[in-house]
């Protein structure tokens, strides 16, 4: 996906088998409903600092093991936008931490790490 990408619609990448690590593009703001439902190899997930929502369902039944988020401000997440986890961790910007413990993060993670 190119850079100048801001928003991936609804389903865009609904069951593509062979995404297994995904960094999505610096400009992309938000994702809309499940646009990476069951990527059955999606493991490690990079979301860059300008991503400020993440609609419903967008990684049922992906096996994500690993996400990086670089927004130092938590992004909205609707219901269900990730599925929780205990083999998932979500690495955050450092000094971030606090941040997304205290928000609806924190109900799909149960480790959140900073980043260096």
């Amino acid at each position: 996906l190119p850079n100048s990408t801001t928003n991936i619609e609804y389903g865009a990448f609904w069951n593509c088998t062979s995404l297994q690590k995904l960094s999505l593009p610096e400009n992309l703001t938000k994702l809309r409903s499940e646009v990476f439902s069951d990527c059955k190899k999606l493991t490690e997930l990079i979301l860059k600092k300008n991503i400020e929502s993440i609609g419903n369902d967008n990684f049922n039944n992906s096996p994500l093991t690993a996400v990086y988020c670089y927004a130092t401000n938590p992004p909205n997440i609707e219901p269900r936008s990730f599925k929780k986890s205990s083999t998932c961790k979500l690495y955050v910007p450092k000094g971030c931490k606090a941040a997304y413990e205290s928000s609806k993060w924190n109900d799909y993670f149960y480790e959140i790490n900073e980043m260096n």
